[in-house]
């Protein structure tokens, strides 16, 4: 989370300064612009806590390799077993994971390494949202993608629907408004990329193509494929609901068949997708994480399926427990301790609120004779 840089004294000491725990005070240590959080989420409960933070001003990936092995072990200190470990885009995190003992190369990927004390598989996750958002970031701005078949996926069908609505003013019972195609200002909104790779765009490309053989939507068969399959595969690695349906139902053994065809089939489209048409694969290109991170989500998913159900250690996974939007909701929650308006904290700005919100679980989960004792 970023925080602003501001020396401040709360009352015992300077705070802003970069503190990694060596409670080291001193005016010659860089000003911190960075809180890096570690957040616990239980996947077989309801709880969620943060376990540590540090004020940084950057990280190499060693260095965060480092930090999270301390985190895992201190962890399994206290009983629990950490089965996987979310993080979103940036290379730092792509060469932190390597250094953890993880390969992203497209052809052999590797996506979990051994827990530094028990030595069972830890997998890695790329937050699903933040790729989706990689994933719109990448076609929008090019507007085309090519298939396996060589068939043109097009952003600029989407424009045409949204362009169409706004003109009949009727919407084809999709969410699509200006903020989803002028999306550069809010472009890490997960919502205005979600709106668009959905099933509700989708069927309102076809209808205006089969249907109403709209000229200005001929030829959208291949965006309507894109546009089905990254909303599918976001509806499995966002399941928490154990009334939902379809993918959008948690993962278990009544629906793990139905599941890994697609993620297979999904898995065969994303290695078959291309910049241009004489290209190579687009996991070969500088826009390629949004679509390698939801290939290490498969191949995630797949192993801890094998760990967790079929070892009868779950009865099914809520997927959604393993997104970073559990985080984003803290970050949120501290942001909302300044009026909401104040989108990089000062560092006290910051750590009062977490510790706060710290206390506030302790009293929740400990027996009373635990907390006066």
């Amino acid at each position: 989370m970023s925080i602003r840089r501001q020396i401040e004294f709360d009352g015992k000491r300077l705070n802003s300064y970069v503190d990694l725990g060596t409670q080291i005070d001193s005016d010659e240590l860089p000003e911190s612009t960075e809180a890096y959080v570690f957040l616990l989420n239980c996947i077989n409960g309801k709880w969620k806590l943060p376990i540590g933070y540090f004020l940084i001003a950057g990280l190499d990936a060693s260095e965060r390799a480092s930090m999270v092995k301390k985190a895992l072990e201190l962890i399994h200190d206290t009983g629990i077993d950490v089965v996987s470990l979310t993080f979103d885009g940036p290379s730092t995190n792509t060469a932190m994971a390597r250094e953890l003992g993880c390969t992203f190369e497209a052809e052999a990927i590797k996506s979990h390494f051994p827990h530094p004390v028990t030595q069972k598989d830890t997998v890695v996750i790329y937050d699903p949202s933040h790729m989706v958002i990689l994933v719109r970031n990448c076609l929008a701005p090019k507007d085309s993608i090519f298939d396996g078949q060589n068939r043109m996926v097009r952003w600029n069908f989407i424009i045409k629907l949204h362009e169409l609505q706004k003109k009949k003013g009727l919407h084809l019972a999709n969410k699509l408004q200006t903020r989803n195609i002028q999306w550069q200002r809010e472009k890490m909104k997960i919502k205005l990329a979600t709106q668009v790779f959905s099933k509700s765009v989708a069927d309102a490309l076809l209808y205006l193509n089969n249907s109403l053989q709209h000229p200005d939507f001929e030829g959208c068969e291949a965006t309507v494929d894109f546009v089905n399959l990254f909303d599918s595969l976001f509806d499995i690695f966002n399941s928490k609901n154990l009334l939902d349906k379809g993918f959008k139902s948690p993962l278990s053994k009544n629906n793990n068949e139905n599941i890994f065809k697609f993620l297979c089939d999904a898995e065969s489209y994303i290695r078959s997708l291309k910049i241009s048409r004489n290209s190579p694969s687009i996991l070969n290109s500088n826009r390629r994480t949004g679509f390698l991170g939801f290939l290490v989500c498969i191949k995630s998913l797949k192993l801890l399926y094998i760990n967790l159900i079929e070892s009868s250690t779950l009865k099914f996974i809520m997927t959604y427990k393993l997104s970073k939007d559990h985080l984003e909701m803290l970050f949120s929650m501290i942001r909302s301790k300044r009026g909401g308006g104040d989108n990089n904290p000062t560092a006290k700005q910051f750590q009062h609120p977490i510790k706060e919100f710290c206390y506030k679980i302790t009293l929740r989960y400990l027996p009373l004779e635990t907390v006066y004792h």
